[in-house]
């Protein structure tokens, strides 16, 4: 059983997938605000209580590891890392634009493109653009116009952040349609929805899916192919680096 962990934003979520049946057995979702150590522990005790299972079953663990708030993806990743270590069993890492997506559903026309988006303040988004095949795979995430990327597996998953949706438009434009997954303002999707609709592409915008069931499903193809990440080196993706300056008025002091 694969046990994922999702607290990279203000919605955390948890969920169980069975590898074997290939199917999501339980899965919870919840508005954590900012108190992201003080409510998973408790979260994590119910919902193994609520499901029947205990982390006795679980063979592998994944954790969303952002982009995301700085204490959100921090926290998941450190519980995710700790369960792990301590259970000498696999883990993996998935973006929070790929566990947003399904995927592995095969009902999508070649002709349709996927755009999976978030906010990532300023104005600015970050997005993962793909061609969604019959096979369910990724044909190749868009990084030309990525000021900030990081890749997770031998998948080569990508997130990127965008400062302006009309170079979603101009990438978008070999296809007629666009189904975008990801939770942002409705501003935010009146101007994609322009930008894309100025190159003749359509944006449908569809429901979002539970974040920790979508990036289970992900890490139990990667755990297939006996990939998992380094429990010692993986680290959470930040919405924005730290913008950390020495002070002027109090500089390092000079190493002897």
């Amino acid at each position: 059983m694969l046990f994922s962990i999702d607290t990279a934003t203000h919605t955390a979520g948890l969920a169980l997938f069975d590898e074997r049946q290939n199917v999501c057995v339980a899965a919870h979702e919840w508005e954590i605000g900012q108190q992201h150590s003080v409510q998973i522990f408790g979260a994590m005790e119910q919902f193994f209580q609520q499901s029947g299972h205990s982390l006795d079953d679980i063979s592998a663990i994944c954790v969303v590891a952002g982009p995301g708030s700085f204490n959100g993806a921090r926290v998941g990743v450190t519980v995710a890392k700790t369960l792990a270590f301590m259970r000498r069993i696999p883990l993996l890492g998935i973006t929070a634009l790929d566990a947003i997506i399904p995927w592995f559903e095969s009902e999508k026309s070649e002709d349709v493109s996927v755009l999976s988006v978030m906010d990532a303040g300023r104005n600015e988004l970050y997005y993962i653009y793909t061609s969604m095949q019959d096979t369910g795979s990724v044909s190749g995430a868009s990084i030309q116009f990525a000021p900030y990327y990081q890749r997770f597996g031998p998948m080569g998953r990508s997130s990127i952040r965008a400062a302006a949706p009309e170079i979603l438009a101009a990438d978008a434009k070999n296809h007629h349609a666009v189904h975008v997954y990801g939770e942002i303002s409705e501003p935010q999707k009146n101007l994609l929805r322009v930008a894309l609709a100025e190159q003749g592409v359509h944006a449908e915008f569809c429901a979002a899916i539970n974040r920790a069931a979508g990036a289970a499903a992900i890490a139990a193809r990667m755990l297939t192919g006996e990939y998992s990440d380094e429990t010692f080196t993986l680290e959470p993706v930040y919405v924005r680096p730290a913008n950390i300056t020495v002070s002027a008025k109090h500089p390092l002091p000079k190493l002897i």
